[in-house]
């Protein structure tokens, strides 16, 4: 749910996971986690995922839930799977270009979550 959100918070618990890590710590743990902190700054914050269900479908081939115990081991995670994120990725980026020249400009924006509206510059 944090896929492309660039959250401090999100990042410092998966860095605090990945510290934590010690020699009996198996490769497909590191695997997840830096997997996790792609995702979470993915596109640099301008992509996130798609809910539809080829999204999904992708998405849990990607996260195979038994990731491999050494560098090695292809009997369980293909390595191509993981790179099937990409089919889920989405554009989710808010640009605003002057229409004749097609240069970026400034706007003032308003965003209506549940939280209330909050003005963004």
């Amino acid at each position: 749910v944090m896929a492309g959100t660039g959250d401090l918070c999100a990042l410092r618990m998966l860095r605090s996971l990945r510290k934590h890590a010690d020699l009996e710590t198996g490769y497909g743990v590191h695997m997840a986690t830096h997997t996790a902190i792609g995702w979470v700054f993915l596109g640099g914050g301008r992509y996130t995922f798609d809910q539809d269900p080829l999204s999904i479908a992708a998405l849990l081939m990607a996260a195979f839930p038994r990731f491999p115990g050494s560098l090695t081991d292809n009997r369980c995670h293909l390595q191509a799977f993981r790179h099937l994120y990409v089919l889920a990725a989405r554009h989710r980026c808010v640009e605003a270009v002057e229409v004749d020249t097609q240069q970026p400009v400034e706007v003032d924006v308003t965003l209506a979550t549940a939280r209330g509206a909050e003005k963004v510059t």
